[in-house]
């Protein structure tokens, strides 16, 4: 019999390149046949040369989890593109798998340092975590911008799923600055290189979808991975989209963990009911409202 359904989400909001030692192990379920294993995350990373990333690059070998995943915004630097940054990482820890954010991609306006040509950290950081992986509705190449994979290949024990909402040209289609970006204009559109995740699409469907499947198959963790977030302490709004999350949330997953904040923060444990909570909601001007009726437990 497999583990039960979980019935509260934490979320975690992974910035300014920190590992928490608490997300370095995944444990399996009493009754499972694969052994544990570990991870870290982080995102909004920028120089790897400043002492403090090169600090926590030795901690990242020191630690040596099975592997690292990037929650996208990598170099702040436009000099250093994706093939570079992704050298320097790769130099230290090889096993890092990716996602993209506005500066990885060119979705800034053009007063932010970015690189504009994700497909070099697609290419850099390229796969490499040892197990197949399933690809969204993405034209070419998935790897990066829309994906999951189980882990481990034997028994997995944990479903890892890439989604990448409100992330401007993320399929390449703009190739000069400020092409594509909400600061600029342009709607969260296909002809952006967006995808709204609004629900019922066909993103937000993929994503329900192999969430779905993951339970059906018994594996005991779901994890979803995205650039942009829901809930913050800080001064983020609600970017990710609400309907999106309220799905997350419905859906039970295990784990959502974010970057985009510039942050390091967790959520209490999330989830909805008809009565107290029956959905999460923004206010006016996009941020998350507060309902402690959808706190279910402060650790």
């Amino acid at each position: 019999m497999r583990r039960a359904v979980p019935v509260a989400i934490l979320l975690m909001t992974l910035s300014v390149f920190s590992f928490p030692t608490f997300l370095n192990g995944i444990v399996p379920p009493a009754n499972a046949v694969s052994a544990g294993f570990s991870f870290s995350a982080s995102g909004d990373i920028g120089s790897l040369t400043v002492s403090t990333s090169v600090n926590n690059l030795n901690r990242l070998q020191t630690v040596n989890p099975n592997f690292f995943l990037g929650l996208g915004g990598f170099s702040y630097d436009p000099s250093v593109t994706g093939g570079v940054w992704c050298g320097q990482f790769k130099s230290k820890f090889n096993n890092i798998q990716i996602l993209p954010g506005d500066r990885d991609t060119g979705g800034h306006s053009s007063t932010f340092g970015e690189t504009h040509s994700y497909e070099r950290y697609v290419n850099g950081c390229s796969l490499d975590v040892g197990v197949p992986i399933v690809c969204g509705p993405v034209e070419g190449d998935c790897y990066g911008k829309e994906y999951y994979f189980d882990y481990p290949a034997v028994n997995p024990i944990a479903r890892f799923i890439f989604a990448a909402p409100k992330i401007y040209n993320i399929t390449g289609v703009c190739t000069l600055s400020p092409n594509c970006s909400s600061q600029t204009g342009q709607p969260c559109t296909d002809q952006y290189g967006c995808w709204q995740y609004n629900a019922n699409d066909l993103h937000y469907n993929w994503i329900a979808n192999a969430i779905d499947n993951a339970r059906s198959k018994g594996i005991g963790w779901v994890i979803v991975a995205t650039h942009k977030l829901c809930i913050s302490s800080s001064d983020a709004t609600c970017s990710m989209g609400i309907a999106f999350f309220n799905m997350l949330v419905q859906k039970k997953v295990d784990l959502i963990i974010q970057a985009h904040d510039n942050a390091y923060e967790r959520s209490k444990q999330l989830a909805l009911n008809p009565t107290t909570c029956p959905k999460m909601t923004t206010d006016g001007s996009g941020y998350a409202v507060y309902n402690s009726g959808c706190v279910v437990d402060a650790g």
